[in-house]
């Protein structure tokens, strides 16, 4: 069942390597604690998957791989309305948005990923969210806000994104 809702809306033309991949991608993410697991998962049937936020993360990974950036970008939205407190949903969600240069949009998902994240005192997608922030806001020439979310980002801040490291003197 797991698999065939991460593969929805591909199942008439994927080919079993597909579905192979997939099941690779769950077991890799229950070794590694990001999903909890029972049984043996190389017998379906006699395991279980239990996901938490895992699901519209791979689900829309998934769609992404495939070219699928709009579908991608649905499904994702759709698990934030669903849980809008989900701190990897929202950063997934923006990346996607900048990816597809959808700017105004990311800036509004990254508004409320660093919202969030300073409301529960999670720090882990914080810097970035912030750099790419500064980043959407170049993109949409508004420049005079730039300097107050630099002043929000450590001094020594550095974050890797997409093709290299960044610090506060690339921006």
């Amino acid at each position: 069942m797991i698999i065939a809702t991460v593969m929805r809306g591909r199942l008439q033309q994927a080919a079993d390597s597909e579905y192979e991949r997939v099941a690779k991608r769950i077991v890799r993410l229950a070794k590694s604690e990001r999903l909890e697991s029972q049984g043996d998962l190389s017998n379906w049937r006699g395991s279980e998957v239990r996901l938490m936020d895992g699901l519209p993360s791979l689900t829309s990974s998934s769609q992404d791989e495939g070219g699928n950036a709009h579908e991608s970008i649905e499904l994702l939205q759709a698990a934030v309305s669903e849980e809008s407190a989900s701190l990897p949903n929202l950063y997934r969600l923006a990346v996607l948005l900048m990816d597809t240069e959808r700017w105004l949009d990311a800036d509004t998902v990254l508004d409320e990923l660093i919202r969030l994240s300073e409301q529960k005192n999670d720090f882990y997608f914080l810097d970035e969210a912030r750099f790419r922030k500064i980043m959407c806001l170049k993109s949409l020439g508004r420049f005079d806000e730039i300097p107050a979310q630099k002043a929000k980002i450590m001094p020594n801040a550095e974050v890797f994104m997409d093709d290299g490291k960044y610090r506060i003197d690339d921006l």
